[in-house]
């Protein structure tokens, strides 16, 4: 096995250009067959060649590193995405870098500033980036990026989300079947789409049934301690159920109210959102609609793909999860 062969002689090997087996390496859909990418791909196994990414970047002129920005990286939401996109960067030939925006749009134009000058090729990042300060930096310095959780289907950004408005119906529509009248609601913060949506399904459902949701309602931030604080605001409303914006939140409701010797779901039953894999850990385990992490995960960098490649200019770039 010869670990120091160049691509020169790769493609010497192969009777192919450089160019040939440069455009293989780097994953460009051209310029070669299929019985070509086959051999060449069999040398390269054969040989144990790794391209070298320093000599690739100043070819291409790419760093081959694309940057995740989330907001509390101790929230298993993230991780689990931040899966389905290495999933994909790999597959493709990028590093991922892990970056921890702190959640707020501020922190978060610190950290694409920072993320810029590492030389990342492209970004991901939450929806809480969407400022208007945020978005005309990343237009004006041209970087490639991804908004999750936008749910802006026909916005001009690359953005993929699920349905939280009917998310939220299915939960509220299930509570109620389940005989519950007074369901209560944790929300995330309120500047997010993400939460907009959420609580508008909740409402649609309790107003289609004639339920009131006055008292009933208690703005979250997406944490445990979140959720212990705001189920505390509901004590003494008479609520049978409450619905958590997050599982996190969920587990955090769930937590205070056994501390208090309130029995759950006996007494009162709580849901959460996204199916995180610490909910199946419970006891009993968490009631909860399940988001695609991994799938949004590799969604999204299917998405930077595309829009590092430009290969759908003006053309719908949403992307809906369901």
């Amino acid at each position: 096995m010869n670990k120091g062969m160049t691509i020169k002689q790769i493609a010497e090997a192969a009777g192919v250009s450089i160019g040939t087996v440069s455009r293989i390496i780097n994953n460009q859909s051209f310029g070669y067959s299929q019985e070509t990418y086959k051999r060449v791909q069999d040398i390269i196994k054969e040989t144990g060649y790794t391209p070298n990414r320093v000599a690739r970047s100043m070819v291409t002129k790419q760093s081959y590193t694309i940057g995740y920005l989330v907001d509390d990286i101790s929230n298993p939401f993230f991780p689990e995405i931040a899966k389905g996109i290495s999933n994909i960067a790999t597959e493709k030939g990028f590093n991922l870098l892990l970056c921890e925006g702190g959640g707020d749009a501020k922190t978060a134009e610190k950290h694409l500033k920072t993320l810029y000058e590492s030389g990342v090729d492209g970004v991901i990042t939450g929806s809480y980036i969407l400022s208007e300060v945020n978005i005309d930096y990343l237009l004006k310095i041209q970087l490639p990026f991804v908004i999750l959780d936008a749910n802006m289907t026909d916005s001009c950004f690359y953005n993929i989300s699920v349905d939280n408005y009917n998310g939220a119906r299915t939960i509220i529509n299930y509570l109620i079947s389940k005989g519950h009248r007074k369901i209560a609601c944790i929300t995330g913060p309120m500047e997010l789409e993400s939460s907009k949506n959420r609580l508008n399904g909740y409402k649609a459902v309790m107003a289609e049934n004639g339920l009131d949701w006055n008292g009933l309602i208690v703005e979250g931030d997406f944490t445990q301690k979140g959720g212990k604080r705001a189920v505390k605001e509901l004590e003494g409303k008479g609520a049978t159920a409450v619905f958590a914006f997050n599982d996190l939140m969920a587990i955090g409701a769930c937590a205070y109210l056994q501390e208090q010797g309130v029995k759950v779901p006996e007494d009162v039953s709580i849901v959460g959102f996204d199916d995180i894999s610490l909910a199946s850990f419970m006891f009993p385990p968490l009631t909860t609609m399940h988001q695609p992490l991994f799938e949004m995960g590799q969604g999204a960098m299917e998405l930077l793909l595309q829009a590092m490649e430009n290969r759908t200019p003006g053309e719908p770039r949403g992307r809906s999860m369901n």
